[in-house]
């Protein structure tokens, strides 16, 4: 059986497992590797993830901490992951959907000039990249995640404006002033 993975994370965070809320995953730590793997999209050194999740404390420590969360990622999603010696990543052949993905590729889409694009976009938009969302311990990550959330904020407000300008251009004035506030 192929499992599918959701990650909203535009807004509130929330993890959907085969169209089931995932509440077992109970480590912050282990939620923001998930988070960070899915949106980078790519492969990190065991060495790199430890130091950004736990870099307030000795090495050999952060590395025993990582290894407890990927074991807890594994538990619940091994086939979403590649976890290798040295490496890990999301796995590539995996049935995974990240809100913040399709939130871009529905930007990219928009180039052509159409509005259904950016309305898809901006029902994808729920607030804030992972609102309400905090990691102890960890200022590369939290670094990261500011980052992340003022770039994919700006993106969304400089997507409000286009559709506002488009439906003012086309006459629809209440639908512009609605998107200007």
């Amino acid at each position: 059986m192929k499992h599918e993975l959701q990650l909203h994370l535009l807004g509130t965070p929330r993890i959907i497992l085969d169209g089931r809320p995932l509440t077992a995953l109970t480590s912050v730590k282990a939620q923001a590797l998930l988070f960070y793997l899915a949106v980078t999209g790519q492969a990190h050194a065991r060495s790199a993830l430890a130091d950004m999740l736990w870099g307030d404390v000795p090495d050999e420590l952060a590395r025993a901490n990582l290894r407890k969360a990927l074991q807890a990622l594994r538990q619940r999603l091994d086939p979403f992951l590649r976890i290798e010696r040295d490496t890990v990543s999301m796995a590539p052949d995996a049935t995974c959907w990240v809100d913040v993905t399709a939130f871009e590729a529905a930007l990219r889409n928009a180039a052509d000039g159409g509005d259904e694009p950016l309305r898809q976009a901006m029902d994808l938009y729920r607030g804030d990249f992972l609102e309400g969302f905090y990691v102890r311990g960890a200022p590369d990550f939290e670094a990261w995640w500011l980052a992340e959330q003022a770039r994919l904020r700006e993106l969304a407000l400089y997507n409000i404006q286009q559709l506002a300008e488009r439906g003012a251009a086309q006459g629809d004035l209440a639908q512009a002033i609605a998107l200007a506030r």
